[in-house]
């Protein structure tokens, strides 16, 4: 053995030592995080099952007409306006989402809404949910679908975090960047499940899992007593009292061995944790 590797190896113990100790009290390792949602694998996903639903129609910005179409009687009780702290700005019109969805770089949530000039925004909580409806069966028929391996990429699964947030469990920014894109200006795109149930709390729109979710709604499965983390969540489309209908993110698909967006049903058992209610 060379001097060289003589004072390497009687050097090589305080090394370690002086790492342990770093380790200890100097700089400790990164705390680990929970994750931003649970993956397909888990128990919750597999209990769903696949569910068929028709499309829905294109639909504009403003589909109540008040009641003054030819042959109809003037409505007299008006239907709920969207609550103002919802921030209500343009949705993504109907031609520039089917650009989106045909393009071979699409561009992130809030780039695509900044291309939209041509749509008015909604008045009436109905319009929204119609319009939340619409955008998220488009990325369901599209389809959006996951790398083959299931890696949380994909040309359009990436575009709902952007670079920031690609490879990670997607569900809850393909919610929240469906209602952004219908014109919720309020709601961030969100990458925790948990956020979502926590911006709900904030602006009061938070709904216990007995109450009846309205189209569009948006739930959450698998939370934790303190909500400090959920498992999953997803879209209304449809509810009864023992099922919900949802089209979710980041879930199994008709695609054999392809994870994207997809419609589920749901039986309504202790994983649905609650509702973000849109009004």
């Amino acid at each position: 053995m060379n001097h060289r590797a003589q004072k390497i190896r009687a050097f090589a113990p305080i090394l370690l030592a002086v790492t342990a100790g770093s380790a200890l009290f100097g700089a400790p390792a990164q705390a680990a995080h929970k994750p931003l949602a649970a993956e397909p694998g888990s128990a919750g996903f597999q209990a769903g099952k696949p569910y068929s639903p028709k499309a829905s129609k294109a639909s504009s910005a403003l589909l109540y007409n008040g009641g003054t179409q030819p042959g109809e009687e003037p409505i007299t009780v008006m239907p709920p306006v969207i609550g103002a702290d919802l921030l209500i700005g343009l949705a993504v019109s109907n031609l520039t989402l089917k650009g989106q969805l045909a393009s071979r770089r699409p561009v992130e949530t809030d780039a695509l809404i900044a291309k939209t000039t041509a749509t008015k925004a909604a008045t009436y909580v109905s319009d929204l949910r119609s319009k939340i409806r619409y955008i998220a069966d488009q990325y369901r028929l599209s389809p959006t679908l996951e790398n083959s391996g299931n890696n949380n990429r994909g040309r359009l699964v990436c575009t709902f975090g952007g670079a920031e947030w690609c490879g990670n469990p997607w569900c809850a920014l393909f919610a929240s960047s469906v209602w952004r894109m219908a014109g919720v200006r309020a709601m961030p795109v969100t990458p925790a499940v948990k956020s979502l149930v926590a911006w709900a709390m904030k602006h009061k729109r938070w709904r216990n899992a007995k109450s009846t979710p309205g189209v569009g709604d948006i739930v959450a499965f698998g939370c934790t007593k303190s909500l400090d983390f959920c498992e999953h969540t997803g879209l209304i489309i449809g509810s009864t009292k023992s099922t919900l209908q949802t089209i979710e993110g980041n879930t199994q698909t008709p695609f054999s061995g392809r994870q994207g967006v997809a419609a589920r049903e749901r039986t309504r058992n202790s994983w649905i944790s609650g509702f973000v209610s849109l009004g």
